[in-house]
């Protein structure tokens, strides 16, 4: 609930067991010659799009005036040889005098008025339709329907209207109300494959007309060969190209009408071919544009890579294992799953979290850190990730960092070497093989051979930590859930309930309810179903048998339920869960109390070590409760299983520790920010009755961090999570600096339209600084909770109760003594209090005044042209944008969401394309949204988006704070439902398409040398 996590989201065929695949007498990993053409034409069609960059927003309308071009010509020709047109359909077509020339002037006039209609995208259905018409009444006034080079190439004229029709279905800017029906969806694709196959028809009659020779034959296999790609739609872009590119060089010889004499018969005739050509390269143009649409190779493959695609197999006799761009792996390969977006990233973006300057700054009694509690990390990520950690650092230690020389007496390849160091920097990065930050699994791109060869190579424990990690290492056959964190019944990933694969999201909540009331907290335990079907909790403790008067519940370890869904059933507490780590960090708890600055740091330590010794969490509320009140300290430290996102219940927590130096300068800054949010709360859109009755200032720190140690880095934090604590003895907020600061070298910025680029790569940095200070100072500090604190007693007027600003009545809800915001809320409560601190961010980053603390601007009027305004378009701009790079952590199969911030994030980005009166727009012009970019109306967010981000906030705020769980939940769930076409194929793949690199952190590691740090 309270950690902005990472600065990521605003920059996410039948397969063997593995050990089979590749293992089998029939397998291969060299590539079919099929798979290398494809991936030469992989890499002709990548440079061709870089190439094509600076050209690119001029293609359409380039494409629609080179169509309409022939019509153009058509009517001035008519106009400056009307007589002889006249005359013409007088003598040889029998046409009465009079019908001529209304024939004629209606041509005239509808090829000049509909071409212009064309040209400027006004009524272009109407426009259409009326060439269409010329192109047959000409066909049959002028008597040449029955000419077969005329009929082709007329039929190829109407293939490129047809684009025409189908590109002003596809250039529309995206809203929700805007959405295409699903009757205008199929008109769409039936009019793209259409205009496809009459665009080639005049290639056709190229190829059956003329003399032969040898550069005609070699020019019409070549031309036969993209025809028939762009008819199936197999490699679309780069073959309407080649057509492109062989028509102008035809037209440009063959019809070259200005060298002729005025005079010379065959002068009209070539102008003639000259200007339908350049029509039909149009068309290819708005292809090339906008692709070939839903009946296509290319489009299929898109949405399911794995998948055999018999269009195109009479032609090219491609094999079923079609697979994306981001290439698979032969051993990878599954007709039940796509796997190429679970690939490691290759390479990962690696960045150093610098901390030099701030380290060597303190005293030699401030210096120290430790990773103690890694292998408690691993072990709540997956059940192989600790076998994988001891792998890679036993090959480590093995070959001494010398890798090269390893994997050559291996016989292991340059490349499958850099495919596995790629996976471990990332899994060292991410302590675990699930990303931090998105809970989704991802796999080496190197064969399970190479490990095994290389742990062969190394010793008999690194063979036998293979064989026990090999099958974790890589994706379970047809398994798709368990890439994915979620409850074990569901067949997802989860190691909180351990051994448990068919206890229930009922049965973990009723255990929960039934702890709760007992006064036991879940964030340090584990819960195992056994086979009898009763109940264990798993306590984190040094000590098995911990004095009964030292944890949480007394004498009492065992209960038999009995109401409910589980009665009769046994609940049974087992201490000594991570009882091995828990030892050591309780020792050295105790020792770091030695090297306390003050005596509450001292007391802190001593609770640390009591809750990890016993595992007492009431001895580690005690502990959060003496942080909070150690203002200023120059080392910040906190430790413990604090945050619960990867808990699908949201209660248990992922254990995490940090080390960091305080940043004095970026801290005076959040000084003035703690001491204007008193002012600042009261603007946010609830009254009084629903905020705290005072405002408790926290310790508002911006740090640099020396170690963190957990499964990712987050940029800000604002802990304890405890409402009690919260409500009554306050908390902390923290920003981390270097985290903020650390970049990827070449990061790219997708999504941004080139216009903001500038704007947007010189402001992020300070637009999330300042959305980060708010988010966790105003945001996670704001609001009250209403509760009845003991039976009878209420923090608020219960007989006179305050009216809620979303029905105009009395509160009717609110909490019991027992219960917390994260008990009512459950699964649901993490995601939910980000999106309520996330739109605070936003709409008090629209006060100038806040803007100013940060060093942007004056306290004045507010003025969106000025450097002030920059951040604040930048931070909408990136909220905009991080909404859409959630996608790539939306399940499609489960319907669910690997990642609480980006949910929220998606939620807010529904809330600004709703803000009305354009002011959020997803912008395109081809159809797979390969050129989607987002643009925010920056003099609109004053006036259309802080009031929509008003408006989400106000219901987000106000059911939680009156407990009313039912409507907060279908609330949020409908305002970050992902559905539609347009968001589950086309957004999220192009953002699985044009995904960055995860950062992956490089972290100082403090050593002891001669008595010193």
């Amino acid at each position: 609930m309270t950690q902005i996590r990472g600065t990521a989201g605003y920059n996410l065929g039948g397969q063997d067991r593995f050990g089979g695949g590749p293992g089998r007498a029939d397998a291969t990993d060299d590539p079919s010659p099929l798979e290398q053409l494809r991936e030469h034409t992989n890499r002709i069609e990548e440079w061709l799009d870089t190439a094509a960059d600076p050209v690119k927003p001029y293609i359409p309308a380039a494409g629609r005036f080179l169509i309409v071009c022939t019509f153009i010509e058509d009517a001035l020709r008519i106009m400056t040889q009307w007589s002889d047109q006249l005359m013409y359909l007088h003598d040889y077509r029998h046409i009465p005098w009079g019908l001529t020339h209304t024939f004629l002037l209606v041509n005239v006039l509808a090829m000049f008025s509909c071409s212009t209609l064309v040209i400027i995208r006004k009524y272009t259905e109407y426009a259409v339709f009326g060439l269409i018409g010329v192109v047959v009444t000409q066909a049959l006034g002028y008597g040449l329907i029955f000419d077969l080079n005329f009929f082709l190439r007329n039929l190829s004229v109407m293939g490129g209207l047809l684009m025409v029709l189908s590109d002003s279905w596809v250039r529309r800017k995206f809203a929700p109300a805007g959405l295409p029906m699903p009757n205008e969806k199929d008109r769409k694709k039936y009019i793209q494959l259409a205009g496809r196959i009459l665009l080639i028809l005049l290639f056709v009659g190229f190829i059956w007309s003329g003399d032969w020779g040898f550069a005609r034959i070699l020019v019409s296999l070549f031309g036969l060969v993209a025809c028939v790609m762009v008819v199936v739609g197999f490699k679309a872009k780069m073959s309407a190209i080649l057509l492109v590119v062989i028509l102008s060089v035809f037209n440009l010889v063959v019809n070259n009408f200005w060298t002729l004499h005025e005079h010379h018969p065959h002068k009209d005739f070539a102008k003639y071919d000259f200007f339908q050509i350049l029509s039909i390269v149009g068309g290819l143009l708005l292809l090339v544009n906008m692709g070939p649409g839903s009946f296509s190779v290319d489009e299929k493959k898109k949405l399911l890579p794995l998948t055999i695609y018999p269009i195109i197999s009479p032609f090219f006799h491609l094999s079923s294992h079609l697979h994306s761009p981001n290439k698979v792996p032969t051993h990878q390969r599954t007709e039940k799953m796509d796997l190429s977006h679970y690939l490691a990233d290759a390479p990962p973006a690696v960045v150093p979290l610098a901390i030099r300057p701030h380290f060597e700054a303190l005293t030699e009694r401030e210096r120290g850190a430790a990773y103690l509690g890694t292998r408690i990390i691993l072990r709540q990520c997956s059940p192989e990730s600790e076998s994988i950690y001891d792998l890679i650092t036993t090959l480590h230690k093995h070959c001494d960092g010398d890798w090269t020389h390893l994997a050559k007496k291996a016989d292991v390849s340059t490349l499958e070497l850099q495919y596995l160091l790629q996976y471990a920097t990332q899994f060292l990065g991410n302590l675990g093989n699930y990303k931090g930050f998105g809970d989704v699994k991802f796999i080496p791109r190197c064969t399970p051979e190479t490990l095994k060869a290389l742990a062969s190579r190394t010793s008999d424990e690194a063979v036998k930590l293979f064989e026990k990690c090999r099958e974790g290492v890589y994706a379970d056959e047809g398994q798709l859930a368990r890439m994915h964190f979620g409850f074990p019944a569901q067949g997802h990933m989860s190691t909180y309930y351990p051994d448990s694969e068919d206890v229930s999201q009922e049965e973990i909540e009723q255990v929960g309810d039934f702890l709760g009331k007992k006064g036991l907290l879940p964030e340090n335990t584990r819960l195992r179903k056994t086979q009898k079907g009763d109940y264990e909790v798993l306590i984190a403790s040094a000590l098995s048998n911990p004095p009964r008067t030292g944890n949480d519940t007394g004498k009492e370890t065992s209960w038999t339920l009995s109401d409910g869904l589980l009665a009769g059933k046994k609940v049974s507490l087992k201490f000594g869960d991570h009882q091995e780590e828990m030892s050591k960090i309780a020792l050295e708890m105790k020792k770091a109390g030695q090297y306390a600055a003050n005596e509450t740091q001292k007391q802190m330590m001593d609770e640390y070590a009591h809750s990890f010794g016993t595992g007492s969490l009431n001895a580690f509320k005690e502990s959060q409760k003496l942080w909070v009140k150690d203002l200023g300290p120059n080392v910040e430290t906190n430790i413990g299983f604090i945050e619960t996102y990867r808990d699908p219940a949201g209660v248990r927590g992922e254990w995490e520790g940090f080390v960091a130096m305080v940043n004095k300068e970026r801290t005076a800054a959040f000084k003035k920010l703690v001491d204007a949010a008193p002012d600042m709360i009261p603007r946010l859109p609830w009254s009084s009755d629903f905020e705290k009755d005072k405002f408790t200032p926290p310790d508002f720190t911006s740090l640099e961090v020396l170690s963190f140690a957990s499964s990712g880095i987050p940029a800000g934090i604002n802990i304890p999570n405890y409402d009690d604590v919260r409500q009554t003895v306050g908390f902390k907020n923290v920003s981390l600096g270097n985290v903020l600061g650390a970049k990827a070298p070449n990061e790219s910025v997708p999504f941004i339209h080139s216009s903001d680029l500038e704007l947007y790569t010189a402001n992020r940095d300070a637009a999330f600084e300042v959305q980060v200070g708010i988010h966790e100072l105003l945001g996670h500090g704001s609001g009250k909770l209403l509760q009845e604190t003991s039976l009878g007693t209420y923090n608020f007027d219960h007989s006179n109760p305050p009216f809620s600003p979303l029905t105009g009545k009395p509160v009717t809800s609110y909490y019991k003594p027992t219960e917390t915001y994260s008990s009512v809320f459950g699964p649901t409560a993490s995601s939910y209090e980000e999106c309520r601190a996330e739109c605070v961010a936003m709409a008090l980053s629209c006060n100038f005044s806040i803007l100013s603390i940060f060093g942007f601007g004056d306290v004045g009027a507010p003025d969106m042209d000025s450097p002030a305004g920059d951040v604040l378009y930048t931070s909408y701009l990136s909220m905009a944008r991080a909404g859409v790079l959630a996608m790539e952590l939306w399940d499609p199969k489960s319907g669910k969401w690997g990642q609480i911030h980006m949910q929220a994030r998606f939620g807010i980005l529904k809330a600004f394309l709703a803000a009305g009166d354009d002011f959020c727009h997803l912008d395109h012009t081809q159809e797979d949204l390969s050129d989607l970019t987002i643009r925010i109306e920056r003099s609109k967010i004053l006036t259309h988006g802080r009031p929509a981000v008003e408006r989400v906030l106000q219901k987000l705020h106000i059911y939680k704070a009156t407990a009313d769980f039912a409507a907060g939940k279908a609330f949020y769930e409908d305002l970050t439902k992902v559905e539609g076409e347009f968001w589950v194929e086309k957004v999220r793949g192009e953002v699985l398409r044009r995904k960055v690199p995860r950062k992956v952190f490089v972290q100082a590691n403090t050593v002891e040398r001669d008595g010193q740090s």
